[in-house]
């Protein structure tokens, strides 16, 4: 059944769970392809999914996750939630992981706002209408209001970049992320432009560019500024229930365009312009112009400023000329990607 793929458990999990829901049991227990082994138990009729992932070892299966899930969450998503552990996961957990630098953490997520309250422990990530709460071996996340939406916790141990990964990937499960992108994909016409889910909401997608070649006879960007108007008109009268955002860059032209639901509390983007200068903000030369929402909060106060070098999620990096890509801004996204087909440019 798993010929084709003999060491991913991917399959075999999604059909573990179901056959685990589909005959009421109490508890489960599957030897998955490449070593892995997955325990499934239900304490009640109808209620959470308990579940414990081990990955092979030289000494045996080593657990790498423990997970609480939440009744109402839907199997498929549970299915994609453990299989992102096995994949992101350390596959030997250390006890040295337990409690992953928070600070580092925060660095390397590429969904969501990372922030801290007062007098409370951990990190928390803002994704929408969605929030996690990152604590020692504890990955929690919370759909809605707490004890009336969709919820889940998974405990580690896993290191930092395989923290910030699983925390992504689950904020982007739960919250169907990129339904959105895939909507606006199919309803452009063809072209050279690429639909990517939003960093900072689920209700959010963005049109750029699908490729990062300079246009000579066009520094400023005015020919694709034009363009995104022109697929912005087509895309209302598609979809009347749709709102566009234009992101501006410092030269006036637009270089992307950020579709949201009108029927979603979704916050417009805010731009900021900043200095790349190696000698200091203030010195002339290279500089990035960055859209973050109207509303993200405060950073947390022990995560050091990013490198000169370190662009976030999405940044339009004004370089310098012989260095730059498609109308001397750098767009930067690290996300999955939705390529309308058309003639590149």
């Amino acid at each position: 059944m798993y010929e084709f793929e003999p060491a991913s458990p991917t399959y075999a999990i999604s059909d573990t769970i179901v056959e685990h829901h589909l005959h009421g049991r109490d508890r489960t227990r599957a030897d998955l392809p490449g070593g892995y082994r997955l325990t499934l138990r239900t304490r009640q009729l109808h209620g959470r999914l308990e579940a414990a992932l081990a990955a092979p070892s030289p000494t045996g299966p080593a657990r790498i996750c423990t997970a609480r899930i939440s009744a109402h969450t839907p199997t498929p998503v549970t299915s994609r939630i453990l299989d992102t552990v096995a994949r992101y996961a350390p596959a030997l957990p250390d006890a040295r992981d337990a409690r992953p630098p928070l600070e580092v953490v925060a660095r390397l997520l590429t969904t969501g706002a990372p922030f801290q309250r007062p007098s409370e422990p951990g990190l928390f990530v803002r994704f929408g209408h969605a929030e996690a709460w990152l604590e020692g071996r504890r990955l929690s996340v919370t759909l809605g209001r707490p004890g009336s939406g969709l919820s889940l916790v998974l405990g580690g141990p896993w290191d930092a970049p395989s923290t910030a990964r699983l925390t992504a990937a689950v904020l982007r499960e739960l919250t169907e992320a990129e339904q959105l992108a895939g909507q606006v994909a199919a309803l452009l016409q063809p072209g050279p432009w690429q639909v990517l889910s939003d960093q900072w909401h689920p209700d959010a997608a963005l049109i750029l560019p699908a490729t990062r070649r300079l246009d000579p006879e066009d520094p400023l960007g005015r020919r694709i500024s034009r363009a995104l108007r022109e697929v912005q008109h087509n895309l209302s009268a598609a979809q009347p229930g749709w709102d566009f955002q234009e992101l501006i860059a410092v030269e006036g032209s637009a270089v992307a365009l950020r579709v949201t639901p009108r029927e979603r509390a979704v916050p417009r983007m805010v731009r900021k312009v900043v200095s790349d200068g190696a000698h200091g903000p203030d010195e002339l030369g290279n500089t990035r112009t960055t859209f973050t929402p109207a509303d993200l909060p405060a950073p947390p106060h022990h995560n050091p400023a990013p490198a000169a070098h370190e662009v976030s999620s999405l940044d339009l990096h004004v370089a310098p000329k012989d260095e730059r890509y498609s109308y001397g801004v750098k767009l930067e996204r690290g996300s999955r990607r939705h390529t309308s087909a058309g003639i590149g440019h």
